[in-house]
């Protein structure tokens, strides 16, 4: 993850993962679905690295198409009709509307894996430690556990290989998984007793608790988190009073308002935006003390 972005507050951190969901839930206009779609990618990329985010987009685009396929045997609505199946008429508009549910879905999902790269265990120990400190630790844990179980069985399996080769049918292949996942187990439920004796020893539920935190609310998080909720609120307002939403059952109708729709739009992708120009100022901070060395 990029370092400039990781020294944001936590709290202006989830403003803007929730600011971006929020005005995307807020309307049905497929080309602000896909802008959000788009920019979660670039962001991805600028956050998670291009592999990375290249490998998880690869199975959203997958499960995208699953959601087209599907959908037009939920809506029989649309009055341009490709085929039939059985006599249950196949519209255009309901690919049309399969595919804008589609772009949703994978927008929201890679908004989510985002809000988790750049949420470690800490921050959100932090925002909900002070108000709800067993919701924060029952939260951190879980999103802390499958990517330690990745790991954790990633290195059994391998060095399973390295001791016992990959050779056999696939009933040795089979009790080889059994026995990798027996180690897993075993693993994990020692690591988790050595953690329930730590926190123990540390004091956890004996009912004097401190929070010590190094989150301190600078420049860059006020003027960051005014930017969210002036674009956010801005963009809703806009999108809640104007007609700008589309239609695609029975028949697909363009927005209305082409003018806000364009507006919405420009005022969104600023607010999208907002991490890579947090990038691009830390990049030019950096050069700018290595030329003064």
């Amino acid at each position: 993850m990029n370092s400039e972005i990781e020294r944001l507050h936590p709290y202006t951190i989830i403003m803007y993962v929730v600011a971006v969901v929020l005005v995307e839930m807020l309307t049905m206009n497929i080309f602000i679905i896909a802008e959000a779609c788009i920019g979660a990618f670039i962001v991805g990329i600028v956050l998670m690295g291009p592999k990375k985010a290249f490998s998880d987009f690869l199975f959203e685009i997958l499960l995208s198409f699953f959601t087209i396929l599907i959908q037009p045997l939920f809506s029989r609505a649309g009055t341009s009709v490709l085929f039939y199946i059985n006599d249950y008429p196949v519209s255009t508009e309901a690919y049309i509307y399969g595919l804008m549910v589609a772009i949703l879905l994978v927008s929201i999902i890679q908004w989510n894996l985002l809000l988790t790269e750049s949420m470690d265990s800490k921050k959100i120990i932090y925002i909900c430690g002070t108000i709800w400190p067993k919701m924060g630790l029952t939260i951190s844990v879980i999103l802390n556990l499958i990517p330690s179980l990745k790991k954790r069985y990633q290195i059994i399996h391998e060095a399973q290989i390295s001791m016992f080769g990959q050779a056999g049918g696939w009933t040795v292949r089979l009790k080889r998984r059994i026995r990798e996942i027996s180690i897993l187990l075993s693993w994990t439920l020692e690591g988790s007793m050595e953690k329930s004796m730590s926190m123990e020893a540390r004091g956890y539920r004996s009912g004097k608790r401190e929070n010590v935190f190094d989150y301190k609310f600078r420049l860059e998080d006020k003027i960051g988190l005014t930017l969210i909720i002036s674009l956010g609120a801005l963009t809703s307002l806009i999108i809640g009073t104007s007609r700008v939403d589309m239609w695609y059952l029975p028949k697909v109708s363009l927005p209305q308002d082409m003018g806000h729709t364009f507006l919405v739009m420009v005022l969104y992708a600023c607010l999208i935006l907002l991490p890579l120009i947090v990038k691009i100022r830390g990049d030019y901070r950096w050069r700018s003390l290595n030329t003064k060395e």
